[in-house]
Protein backbone atom coordinates (compact mmCIF):
# COMPACT_ATOMS: atom_id res chain seq x y z
CA UNK A 1 0.00 0.00 0.00
CA UNK A 2 1.38 3.39 -0.96
CA UNK A 3 0.79 6.13 1.59
CA UNK A 4 1.27 9.71 0.48
CA UNK A 5 0.41 12.46 2.95
CA UNK A 6 -0.03 15.86 1.24
CA UNK A 7 -0.19 19.28 2.83
CA UNK A 8 -2.99 21.66 1.87
CA UNK A 9 -0.82 24.39 0.37
CA UNK A 10 2.15 24.56 -1.96
CA UNK A 11 5.42 24.73 -0.03
CA UNK A 12 8.99 23.51 -0.22
CA UNK A 13 10.74 20.33 0.91
CA UNK A 14 13.79 21.54 2.78
CA UNK A 15 15.94 23.06 0.04
CA UNK A 16 14.13 21.11 -2.70
CA UNK A 17 11.34 23.09 -4.36
CA UNK A 18 8.35 21.05 -5.43
CA UNK A 19 7.80 21.12 -9.16
CA UNK A 20 5.21 19.13 -11.05
CA UNK A 21 6.92 16.63 -13.32
CA UNK A 22 3.86 16.42 -15.58
CA UNK A 23 0.71 18.31 -16.45
CA UNK A 24 -2.09 18.43 -13.90
CA UNK A 25 -5.44 18.25 -15.63
CA UNK A 26 -8.78 19.72 -14.65
CA UNK A 27 -11.15 16.84 -14.05
CA UNK A 28 -14.81 15.97 -13.99
CA UNK A 29 -16.38 12.88 -12.40
CA UNK A 30 -16.58 11.25 -15.82
CA UNK A 31 -13.01 12.04 -16.81
CA UNK A 32 -10.03 10.11 -15.49
CA UNK A 33 -6.88 12.18 -15.10
CA UNK A 34 -3.57 12.13 -13.32
CA UNK A 35 -4.04 14.06 -10.08
CA UNK A 36 -0.42 14.24 -9.10
CA UNK A 37 2.89 12.50 -9.33
CA UNK A 38 6.04 12.03 -7.32
CA UNK A 39 9.58 11.09 -8.26
CA UNK A 40 12.05 10.01 -5.60
CA UNK A 41 15.52 8.57 -5.81
CA UNK A 42 18.42 7.70 -3.59
CA UNK A 43 21.93 6.39 -3.23
CA UNK A 44 23.87 3.34 -2.15
CA UNK A 45 22.67 0.72 0.30
CA UNK A 46 25.22 -2.01 1.04
CA UNK A 47 24.01 -5.33 2.39
CA UNK A 48 24.78 -9.04 2.45
CA UNK A 49 22.69 -11.99 1.38
CA UNK A 50 21.19 -13.67 4.44
CA UNK A 51 19.96 -17.22 4.04
CA UNK A 52 18.12 -18.20 7.26
CA UNK A 53 19.94 -20.97 9.09
CA UNK A 54 23.27 -20.14 7.46
CA UNK A 55 25.69 -17.99 9.43
CA UNK A 56 26.65 -14.63 7.94
CA UNK A 57 27.53 -11.17 9.14
CA UNK A 58 25.18 -8.65 7.57
CA UNK A 59 26.18 -5.06 6.87
CA UNK A 60 23.17 -2.74 6.97
CA UNK A 61 20.82 -5.68 6.27
CA UNK A 62 17.61 -5.35 4.36
CA UNK A 63 14.69 -7.65 5.12
CA UNK A 64 14.78 -11.09 3.57
CA UNK A 65 12.20 -13.80 3.00
CA UNK A 66 12.58 -17.51 3.73
CA UNK A 67 15.07 -19.49 1.63
CA UNK A 68 15.77 -19.73 -1.18
CA UNK A 69 14.03 -16.45 -1.98
CA UNK A 70 15.81 -13.16 -1.33
CA UNK A 71 13.71 -10.03 -1.48
CA UNK A 72 13.62 -6.31 -0.73
CA UNK A 73 10.96 -5.10 1.66
CA UNK A 74 9.94 -1.56 0.76
CA UNK A 75 7.83 -1.05 3.87
CA UNK A 76 10.49 1.08 5.53
CA UNK A 77 10.96 3.71 2.86
CA UNK A 78 10.22 6.91 4.77
CA UNK A 79 9.97 5.19 8.14
CA UNK A 80 11.13 8.23 10.08
CA UNK A 81 14.82 7.32 10.33
CA UNK A 82 16.50 10.70 11.07
CA UNK A 83 19.63 9.82 9.06
CA UNK A 84 17.82 8.91 5.90
CA UNK A 85 14.52 7.14 5.47
CA UNK A 86 14.46 3.56 6.60
CA UNK A 87 16.29 1.08 4.44
CA UNK A 88 16.63 3.36 1.42
CA UNK A 89 18.17 6.82 1.67
CA UNK A 90 16.20 9.40 -0.26
CA UNK A 91 18.52 11.95 -1.88
CA UNK A 92 15.99 13.54 -4.23
CA UNK A 93 12.25 14.20 -4.03
CA UNK A 94 10.14 16.03 -6.56
CA UNK A 95 6.39 15.95 -6.95
CA UNK A 96 3.01 17.57 -6.65
CA UNK A 97 -0.19 16.03 -5.33
CA UNK A 98 -3.71 17.27 -5.98
CA UNK A 99 -6.95 16.28 -4.29
CA UNK A 100 -9.92 15.45 -6.51
CA UNK A 101 -13.02 17.59 -6.15
CA UNK A 102 -16.28 16.19 -7.67
CA UNK A 103 -17.13 19.71 -8.83
CA UNK A 104 -14.31 19.51 -11.33
CA UNK A 105 -11.69 21.63 -9.59
CA UNK A 106 -8.19 20.58 -8.66
CA UNK A 107 -6.78 21.61 -5.29
CA UNK A 108 -3.02 21.48 -5.19
CA UNK A 109 -1.09 20.15 -2.25
CA UNK A 110 2.45 19.01 -1.68
CA UNK A 111 4.43 16.23 -0.13
CA UNK A 112 4.95 16.53 3.61
CA UNK A 113 7.98 18.67 4.51
CA UNK A 114 11.04 16.53 3.96
CA UNK A 115 14.73 17.24 4.33
CA UNK A 116 16.10 14.03 2.78
CA UNK A 117 19.21 13.94 4.97
CA UNK A 118 17.90 15.90 7.94
CA UNK A 119 16.33 15.01 11.26
CA UNK A 120 12.73 15.94 10.38
CA UNK A 121 11.90 13.01 8.12
CA UNK A 122 8.17 12.33 8.59
CA UNK A 123 6.65 8.96 9.34
CA UNK A 124 5.19 7.19 6.32
CA UNK A 125 6.52 9.60 3.73
CA UNK A 126 6.11 6.68 1.36
CA UNK A 127 5.12 3.16 2.35
CA UNK A 128 4.69 0.06 0.23
CA UNK A 129 3.23 -1.88 3.16
CA UNK A 130 3.74 -5.62 2.78
CA UNK A 131 4.89 -5.45 -0.82
CA UNK A 132 8.19 -7.22 -1.42
CA UNK A 133 10.15 -7.35 -4.61
CA UNK A 134 11.49 -10.85 -5.09
CA UNK A 135 15.00 -10.65 -6.51
CA UNK A 136 14.70 -14.26 -7.64
CA UNK A 137 11.75 -13.40 -9.89
CA UNK A 138 12.92 -10.36 -11.80
CA UNK A 139 12.09 -11.82 -15.22
CA UNK A 140 8.65 -10.13 -15.40
CA UNK A 141 10.28 -6.73 -15.02
CA UNK A 142 12.80 -4.92 -17.19
CA UNK A 143 16.28 -6.31 -16.59
CA UNK A 144 19.52 -5.30 -18.28
CA UNK A 145 23.19 -5.96 -17.42
CA UNK A 146 25.00 -2.97 -15.98
CA UNK A 147 28.00 -1.51 -17.78
CA UNK A 148 30.81 -3.49 -16.10
CA UNK A 149 29.05 -6.84 -15.83
CA UNK A 150 28.90 -6.87 -12.03
CA UNK A 151 25.14 -6.72 -11.67
CA UNK A 152 21.82 -5.81 -13.22
CA UNK A 153 19.52 -2.84 -13.66
CA UNK A 154 15.91 -3.64 -12.81
CA UNK A 155 12.58 -1.90 -13.32
CA UNK A 156 9.13 -3.15 -12.32
CA UNK A 157 5.60 -1.88 -11.85
CA UNK A 158 3.96 -1.20 -8.50
CA UNK A 159 0.47 -0.15 -7.54
CA UNK A 160 -1.31 0.81 -4.37
CA UNK A 161 -3.25 3.62 -2.73
CA UNK A 162 -2.30 7.24 -2.13
CA UNK A 163 -3.94 8.42 1.08
CA UNK A 164 -4.73 12.03 1.94
CA UNK A 165 -4.95 11.75 5.73
CA UNK A 166 -6.07 15.37 6.09
CA UNK A 167 -9.08 15.08 3.80
CA UNK A 168 -9.64 11.40 4.53
CA UNK A 169 -9.67 10.51 0.84
CA UNK A 170 -7.85 7.86 -1.17
CA UNK A 171 -6.73 7.53 -4.77
CA UNK A 172 -5.51 4.62 -6.79
CA UNK A 173 -1.81 4.90 -7.56
CA UNK A 174 0.43 3.37 -10.20
CA UNK A 175 4.11 3.63 -10.89
CA UNK A 176 7.49 2.07 -11.44
CA UNK A 177 10.44 1.27 -9.22
CA UNK A 178 13.94 0.84 -10.63
CA UNK A 179 17.34 0.06 -9.16
CA UNK A 180 20.89 -0.84 -10.09
CA UNK A 181 22.09 -3.86 -8.07
CA UNK A 182 25.76 -4.82 -8.17
CA UNK A 183 28.26 -7.24 -6.64
CA UNK A 184 31.91 -6.35 -5.80
CA UNK A 185 33.17 -8.50 -8.68
CA UNK A 186 32.16 -8.98 -12.30
CA UNK A 187 30.32 -12.03 -13.59
CA UNK A 188 26.87 -11.34 -12.16
CA UNK A 189 25.15 -9.72 -15.12
CA UNK A 190 23.86 -13.00 -16.51
CA UNK A 191 20.58 -13.78 -14.76
CA UNK A 192 21.67 -17.30 -13.80
CA UNK A 193 24.90 -15.93 -12.33
CA UNK A 194 22.94 -13.23 -10.55
CA UNK A 195 20.53 -15.75 -9.02
CA UNK A 196 23.40 -18.01 -7.95
CA UNK A 197 25.15 -15.21 -6.10
CA UNK A 198 21.91 -14.16 -4.41
CA UNK A 199 21.61 -17.64 -2.89
CA UNK A 200 25.11 -17.63 -1.40
CA UNK A 201 24.85 -16.55 2.22
CA UNK A 202 27.20 -13.73 3.18
CA UNK A 203 27.63 -12.54 -0.40
CA UNK A 204 27.79 -8.75 -0.35
CA UNK A 205 25.83 -6.71 -2.86
CA UNK A 206 24.95 -3.06 -3.25
CA UNK A 207 21.91 -1.13 -4.36
CA UNK A 208 23.94 1.52 -6.18
CA UNK A 209 21.01 3.77 -7.00
CA UNK A 210 17.25 3.56 -7.14
CA UNK A 211 14.28 5.66 -8.18
CA UNK A 212 10.50 5.49 -8.19
CA UNK A 213 7.93 7.33 -10.29
CA UNK A 214 4.34 7.22 -9.03
CA UNK A 215 1.03 8.84 -9.98
CA UNK A 216 -2.39 9.12 -8.38
CA UNK A 217 -5.61 9.05 -10.39
CA UNK A 218 -9.22 9.84 -9.40
CA UNK A 219 -10.59 6.58 -10.75
CA UNK A 220 -9.14 3.26 -11.97
CA UNK A 221 -7.07 3.43 -15.14
CA UNK A 222 -5.30 0.67 -16.96
CA UNK A 223 -1.58 0.26 -16.39
CA UNK A 224 -1.10 0.90 -20.11
CA UNK A 225 -3.09 4.11 -19.97
CA UNK A 226 -1.18 5.50 -17.02
CA UNK A 227 2.09 4.26 -18.48
CA UNK A 228 1.43 6.15 -21.69
CA UNK A 229 0.63 9.32 -19.79
CA UNK A 230 3.64 9.05 -17.50
CA UNK A 231 6.27 7.43 -19.65
CA UNK A 232 6.98 4.58 -17.24
CA UNK A 233 10.56 4.39 -16.08
CA UNK A 234 11.70 7.33 -18.21
CA UNK A 235 13.49 9.15 -15.43
CA UNK A 236 15.19 6.00 -14.18
CA UNK A 237 16.28 4.96 -17.66
CA UNK A 238 17.70 8.40 -18.37
CA UNK A 239 19.70 8.30 -15.15
CA UNK A 240 21.13 4.89 -15.95
CA UNK A 241 21.97 5.86 -19.52
CA UNK A 242 23.69 9.02 -18.37
CA UNK A 243 25.63 7.11 -15.73
CA UNK A 244 26.84 4.51 -18.21
CA UNK A 245 27.97 7.21 -20.63
CA UNK A 246 30.23 8.75 -17.98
Amino acid sequence: MISFNPLTSVSFIGTLGLVATGTLLMTTPATAAILGEISISGGRVVTRVIVPGVASTPAQPLDFAVPPVTSFNFANIGSGNPTGTGQFLISYADGLFSSFNPNGTVTRGTILDLDPMGDMTPENFLSFGDIRFDLMSINPGITTPNSDGSGVNISFAVEGIFRDTVAGTSYRGYGTFGAEITFPIAGASNLNQFYTRLQQSGRQFTVQSWSANLVAVPEPLTMLGVGTALGFGAIFKRKLSKKEEN
